[in-house]
């Protein structure tokens, strides 16, 4: 816990992969191995930072999806970075925006992994509840915490 009463992430709690200015059929393989070798090499959070990424076509899109049912199934999280709306709009289209956390730059990334984190040393767990509003944001008090125990 740091002055302020967090619980920040550590340089070994999570990593970051930098991806190419463009993702697709041609790179595709190499991608997954990479993000492969870092799921099985380090623990914690993979940030998945597609900052640079330009183009991502739909064997890109497959490769992260993947790579993110590995994480979950070895207990882990990947997290994805972009603001390129083509990108973005890409993940949308697919549904892939439904199953990976999608950020618009890495240190929301890692604000939102740290505060995981710290919700899972407390044993508090966020709750959405449904807003019934058409553009989706919560209204004050639309989350509840809970406390385990």
């Amino acid at each position: 816990m740091d002055a302020h009463g967090l619980y920040p992430l550590r340089a070994d709690e999570y990593v970051v992969a930098v991806m190419p200015e463009e993702i697709d059929v041609s790179n595709a393989d190499q991608i997954w191995e990479h993000l492969l070798g870092l799921l099985q090499a380090r623990s914690g959070i993979v940030i998945v930072d597609m900052s640079a990424t330009a183009f991502c076509g739909v064997a890109g899109v497959h490769v992260l999806a993947r790579a993110h049912q590995q994480a979950r199934a070895c207990g882990r999280d990947l997290r994805l970075v972009t603001a390129v709306p083509l990108v973005r709009r890409v993940f949308s289209i697919t549904g892939a925006d439904r199953i990976v956390r999608i950020y618009p730059d890495r240190r929301s990334a890692l604000s939102a992994a740290a505060l995981d984190h710290a919700a899972n040393v407390l044993g508090i767990q966020f709750l959405a509840l449904p807003t019934g509003r058409l553009d989706g944001r919560l209204p004050a008090g639309g989350c509840i915490l809970s406390q385990e125990g």
